[in-house]
């Protein structure tokens, strides 16, 4: 396998996605491709596919999708695991979302 290898987009849980989209933006810079938006369980074409993939119990979402300006890259740190954990403290006091692996 060669490395470095791609991705074409990540997925992140977070507990406030207006919050979230709100530290991403202006912490990181990232732009929005679609701002904060409830997603409802309907007929529609995203109604249908989330039922696919949810199954058929759930009811609504919050979502956003954000990306890096051409050009610029973002390097998230993987640390030891005290490190992580002193970190996501530290970020929660400040009710920020941290991403850890």
């Amino acid at each position: 396998m060669t490395y470095p290898r791609a991705f074409s987009h990540i997925g992140l849980s977070v507990p406030d996605v207006d919050a979230a989209f709100k530290w991403y933006t202006e912490v990181l810079g990232l732009y929005p491709i679609m701002k904060p938006t409830t997603i409802k369980k309907d007929e529609s074409a995203i109604g249908l596919m989330c039922t696919d993939v949810f199954g058929p119990d759930w009811t609504s979402f919050r979502i956003c999708h954000l990306a890096c300006r051409p050009g610029r890259h973002r390097n998230l740190r993987v640390s030891k695991q005290r490190e992580a954990a002193e970190q996501s403290r530290i970020l929660e006091d400040r009710n920020l979302p941290f991403l850890h692996h």
